[in-house]
């Protein structure tokens, strides 16, 4: 099959018939930019604005589940951002080409990964054919025992002045 061509600004994902070659999640790393993902979009925020060196810019954060169930964040920034906020649909799947990995920003990070994905406006996103594929894209959970779940507790307790509301 040939390379899904990217979508013009105002137009919705291109269909990819792509069914293989895909990378997996786990297999990301910032040593190679020729990475292919077809994955589930777990989840999609709400576009936001952000002030940065006193400009604007459109931020939109996704979240990606594969059929392994690793997940990991991916950022779309400026006029990209506005864009896929409008297309990209909670629960379908993608394949997701020509983006950037880097370390993740745990300050920032919404999913366990050493890394996240950044994408541009040479990145290409295209529609799976095959949506089927999404029912084995199911993230994995991690389980706390619960004799361990003390170490997940600050020692700080917030302080409240008993007022409802606070």
């Amino acid at each position: 099959p040939t390379a899904p061509q990217p979508s013009p600004p105002s137009a919705p994902p291109s269909i990819s018939t792509r069914t293989s070659g895909f990378a997996k999640i786990a297999s990301l790393h910032p040593y190679d930019d020729s990475f292919r993902l077809q994955a589930k979009l777990g989840s999609k925020e709400p576009l936001r604005t952000i002030s940065a060196k006193g400009k604007d810019m459109a931020v939109l954060t996704i979240t990606l589940i594969d059929d392994e169930g690793n997940q990991i964040q991916g950022t779309f920034w400026r006029e990209q951002a506005s864009r896929w906020s409008e297309f990209l649909e909670e629960g379908k799947v993608y394949v997701f080409e020509k983006f950037t990995v880097k370390v993740a920003n745990k300050q920032y990070a919404r999913v366990k990964n050493d890394y996240e994905l950044t994408f541009t406006d040479k990145t290409e996103v295209s529609e799976a054919a095959n949506q089927s594929a999404g029912e084995a894209m199911t993230a994995a959970v991690d389980i706390t025992p619960i004799e361990q779940l003390p170490r997940f507790v600050t020692r700080k307790a917030p302080r409240c002045n008993g007022r409802a509301g606070d």
